[in-house]
């Protein structure tokens, strides 16, 4: 494979995100402009033909964060545009959109609500699945309330209920689209003002609705569920640490695709260290069953990536086509993944800022035949940013992945991408 650069452009364009809240005003508005080469844009296994292409990305961002009395409004909703040179079947649309409320009332009840819907090029070739012959666009739309009871007092309840689907566009995906319903309820324990401990039981139940093609056009459901026994943590010793993390006890059973059973323990990890106010890592474990391996990453990491400077412009988090932000995906059909990222954010100065990053996950695969076997991918990206105003912003990133196979679930791929960006932010 050619792994020699392709060419590169920047331009100027307006980003913002959710960074933009710390600011007086509750809004903001801007967009990115994105410019990259990938060396394997169809992500074809080892020993064939790969496809260098070039492609440009163009994303709006808006949004607004707005208290009243004891509740709050926000919407973040944002929109991008990605075409190739070569590869124009693979053009594509993507958004991403979440609107709610925090509320909030005099008796120490709380909650919130939310609604999110997304879009995204899915990978062609995720392994432990069909190949995708064309663009296969990921739609995920969800519904998620929070209740708690007990304020900032020692002892509170805590439930929840959640609706997701997932649809794919290409046909080959058919069986993968689900829809699932969660539900959940627990006790919060605060021992002291830097560790808050809790413990529940979660339920789960999915559907497959076309899983099984019986005859052309003519499809059977599969359903899975699922229950955990959790314990979790989230701890805060100093200000230069906060350590966010929850296991559980979790039994998955199917109805029909029981090769895909699983009982054992579950959970996620996420740390946040800044040893010196330049330099802060950010380190992210998981272990989780098949699909619920990206959801729970993207949570775990959530938690712990607060930009040093909350005015500065973010590096787009929209991943460059071909490649992931995290070894975990929410495209991931395996049995159960476990994952391990370590992120490091170095201030080089006032203006510039230097981000490398290294993940892993091994994923255990099995089919209804009686196929199984592991495959193993590791991502490595590095970028700089460049900040010369408050709201305006360059930079560059690189990344390479690549994945191993052991069965025939799975193949060896490998890819690099790099691009650079332009971004200015209003406020």
């Amino acid at each position: 494979m050619n792994h020699k650069t392709g060419w590169i452009a920047l331009a100027l364009g307006l980003s913002a995100g959710s960074a933009a809240l710390a600011q007086s005003s509750p809004y903001y508005l801007g967009a990115t402009q994105t410019f990259g080469t990938n060396s394997n844009v169809r992500n074809v296994a080892d020993g064939q033909p790969a496809e260098r292409d070039n492609f440009s990305t163009t994303a709006l961002t808006a949004g607004i964060s707005q208290p009243f009395g004891r509740q709050r409004f926000f919407l973040d909703a944002g929109a991008r545009h990605t075409r190739f040179n070569d590869a124009s079947d693979l053009n594509n649309t993507g958004y991403d959109a979440r609107v709610g409320l925090d509320w909030a009332t005099i008796e120490r009840l709380s909650g919130s609500l939310a609604f999110g819907s997304t879009q995204s090029l899915a990978r062609l070739n995720p392994g432990n699945a069909p190949l995708a012959s064309s663009r296969n666009l990921e739609r995920t739309n969800s519904v998620d309330a929070r209740f708690a009871l007990g304020g900032e007092g020692r002892l509170g309840l805590e439930a929840n209920v959640g609706h997701r689907r997932v649809d794919y566009s290409a046909p080959e995906f058919t069986p993968r689209e689900y829809e699932q319903n969660t539900a959940g309820a627990g006790i919060r324990y605060r021992p002291g003002a830097v560790l808050i401990l809790r413990t529940g039981l979660q339920g789960q139940d999915t559907k497959y609705p076309r899983y099984f093609e019986v005859a052309p056009d003519q499809f059977e459901a599969d359903r899975a569920k699922r229950r955990d026994l959790y314990v979790g943590a989230e701890w805060a010793p100093s200000p230069i640490s906060s350590l966010v993390t929850r296991i559980s006890y979790s039994r998955v059973e199917y109805d029909r695709e029981t090769a895909s059973d699983f009982s054992g323990l579950t959970g996620t990890l996420s740390w946040l260290w800044r040893p010196t106010g330049k330099l802060q890592f950010t380190t992210t474990a998981a272990r989780e069953t098949g699909q619920e391996g990206g959801f729970a990453v993207a949570r775990s990491s959530a938690v712990a990536t607060t930009p040093t400077d909350p005015s500065a412009p973010v590096v787009p988090t929209t991943p460059s086509p071909g490649t992931t932000t995290s070894t975990a995906s929410t495209s991931d059909y395996s049995r159960v993944t476990n994952s391990l990222g370590l992120r490091a954010v170095y201030e080089l100065t006032a203006k510039i800022r230097m981000d490398a990053g290294i993940g892993v996950a091994r994923r255990d695969l099995t089919d209804q035949s009686g196929n199984s076997g592991t495959d193993r991918t590791t991502n490595y990206s590095i970028g700089a940013l460049w900040t010369p105003t408050r709201v305006l912003g360059f930079g560059c990133s690189a990344s390479r992945e690549v994945r191993s196979s052991a069965t025939v679930l799975s193949s060896d791929t490998h890819g690099n991408t790099f691009s650079c960006f332009g971004q200015l932010s209003l406020r």
